[in-house]
């Protein structure tokens, strides 16, 4: 596990972040427990998350990084105070809140010829919708149209209709520690990162 990136000399939490990466070739490594020190003897440690996030009330994943996998960890604050690993789908997640940093797009895009039922202008107005968006079911001329619009194009309709895609997953996992107070020093300062055991596992110094 290496610190790749380090946005310490900020002036508030929410700007504040640490990024790791896995960067073995074969291991998975798990990477909740361990500990992000500072140089005036301030520590984090780095929690659980949903690999799934929006359908458990709890955060219960350890956060496991895969090869070439990365984990951003802002210091600030987030409104849904959530942690999740991206998805397909989470894109929806910035519609009605903000994240930072901001979240990756790739919700799959409607294809004409599995949907024979649709009518040419119902396609045309589902192909019209913004990526990871939900449209707004008034727009639409036909009961049939928006019941398909409201069944799939959100969040949980999302993850039912591809969950089982093999790129389901992102390879990024987003953490927000929900601090007020900056922890890092501006000018100097030596960044630790430690294991669930104590031991170091990097160092960055600016």
């Amino acid at each position: 596990i290496e610190m790749t990136s380090i946005r310490g000399n900020q002036t508030t939490a929410d700007k504040e972040q640490v990024t790791l990466r896995n960067n073995s070739s074969v291991e998975t490594i798990t990477v909740t427990g361990f500990r992000i020190e500072n140089s005036r003897g301030g520590s984090v440690d780095i929690p659980k998350a949903f690999e799934l996030p929006g359908f458990a009330a709890v955060a219960n994943d350890p956060i496991r990084l895969r090869p070439g996998e990365q984990v951003v960890i802002t210091f600030g604050r987030q409104e849904r105070q959530m942690n999740f690993r991206e998805n397909l789908c989470t894109g929806y997640f910035d519609a009605t809140s903000k994240f930072s940093p901001s979240l990756a797009h790739r919700c799959p895009r409607l294809d004409p010829k599995e949907f024979p039922e649709l009518s040419d202008r119902c396609i045309q107005q589902l192909q019209n919708v913004s990526s990871c968006r939900i449209p707004k079911l008034d727009l639409f001329t036909d009961s049939a149209c928006a019941d398909f619009a409201q069944a799939h194009f959100n969040y949980a309709g999302c993850v039912k209709d591809y969950r089982e895609k093999a790129n389901f997953y992102g390879t990024r996992w987003l953490v927000w520690l929900q601090r007020e107070g900056d922890f890092f020093r501006n000018v100097l300062e030596r960044v630790t990162l430690k294991d669930g055991q104590g031991k170091v596992v990097d160092e960055f110094e600016y």
